[in-house]
């Protein structure tokens, strides 16, 4: 029997460790995902991804773009607008037969290629670190090339500037050389990128429009867009918003997250509710002999507290490095992460014991000012 209960009481004390465990792992992680979520949102992408609206250009509208452009660039609102292949955010062209002057005989390397107009790198204000941008004055640039700074290290070129590429069928030279500027997710490191001036093969049309005028140009948008639709609908997005739904599962995540720690403490404390009043009961006779000889409930609170205590900080000892070594194993998943600051653990550290005292606490003083 008294195996049994020692067995018991020690089960008892094991789960409510086991249960603030749990909800140490769930605060950090929570907290974790946040923070790089915000860092995801605000993050300096190296182009500028806001009031920028796009949608694919109607099929009418491919064989006469200028017309397209000019009657667009009416519309009160629209600063800028270029054409694309695709969203330069989620870049997913790519190409592997590249050739260029001085490269490495048979060396297969993979490129990434945005095709755009002369209107690309202005519209979405992407900064040169060499070189110029397209011009429809020169001749030379219909078909030319701009690389960024990932492209001119890998192909090893120093001086990448009038450099000739072969990208299929099209020979022509680099003109300019892009700052590096995230073409995927935040997950990837920024890989090797071709900009190729061929208005011809782009499919979207995006449009930078003046701060807080994004809603107001949608539906004159919509009325060209419809003179040259062919019965296509009009559907359009923002550059900022598909960019943060790339991110839909990590802030799904994030708000999961923050519920699940709240009812993981909240088990945590019925755990230890349960568990201190089962002690307590116990000790009703003991906790009336300290009283008669002279312990305060001050007195008697420490003791039954302290001993509570002391399975929340075991938890503690337990979950701060399994929590470190979880979200930091998911940070790793992106190429581009935040640091776990030690505020983090520290915080989760302070929310466990406060929830545990204010439980203990409770019961505590109870029994000692009814013993």
């Amino acid at each position: 029997k008294i195996s049994f209960s020692f067995g018991a009481n020690g089960f008892r004390k094991g789960l409510v460790v086991f249960q603030f465990i749990l909800s140490v792992l769930l605060i950090i992680g929570s907290f974790a995902i946040r923070y790089q979520v915000n860092f995801i949102g605000t993050k300096n992408l190296g182009l500028d991804k806001e009031n920028v609206l796009y949608f694919r250009t109607p099929p009418e509208a491919l064989d006469r773009l200028e017309t397209f452009k000019s009657e667009l660039s009416r519309i009160s609102g629209i600063k800028e607008l270029t054409f694309t292949n695709g969203n330069p955010l989620s870049v997913g062209t790519q190409i592997s037969d590249l050739i260029w002057d001085g490269m490495i005989p048979n060396e297969e390397l993979i490129f990434n290629v945005l095709v755009g107009d002369y209107n690309l790198l202005s519209t979405l204000n992407i900064p040169r670190s060499a070189g110029r941008d397209f011009s429809n004055d020169l001749s030379i640039d219909t078909a030319g090339f701009i690389i960024n700074q990932t492209a001119a290290q890998l192909m090893k070129l120093e001086d990448p500037l009038g450099t000739t590429l072969k990208m299929g069928n099209t020979s022509g030279p680099i003109v300019g050389v892009v700052k590096d500027f995230h073409i995927a997710s935040l997950h990837e490191s920024i890989g090797p990128l071709i900009i190729a001036n061929m208005p011809e093969r782009t499919r979207l049309t995006m449009l930078k429009i003046s701060p807080g005028q994004a809603r107001d140009v949608i539906e004159p948008v919509g009325e060209v867009f419809n003179r040259f639709s062919g019965g296509f609908p009009f559907r359009y997005d923002f550059l900022d918003d598909r960019y943060m739904q790339m991110y839909r599962s990590e802030l799904q995540i994030g708000k999961l997250s923050i519920w699940f720690a709240g009812i993981a403490l909240i088990i945590s404390c019925l755990g230890l509710l349960g568990l201190t009043a089962f002690v307590v009961e116990q000790k009703v006779k003991e906790i009336s002999i300290r009283k008669v000889l002279g312990a305060t409930v001050t007195g008697v609170v420490a003791m039954l507290t302290g001993e509570f205590i002391k399975w929340v900080l075991l938890a503690l000892l337990l979950g701060l490095p399994l929590g470190w070594y979880l979200t930091n194993g998911w940070l790793k998943t992106f190429a581009y992460r935040v640091n776990l600051s030690w505020w983090i653990f520290v915080l989760a550290g302070v929310i466990s014991i406060a929830v545990a005292l204010l439980t203990v606490g409770i019961l505590s003083t109870k029994a000692a000012l009814s013993s």
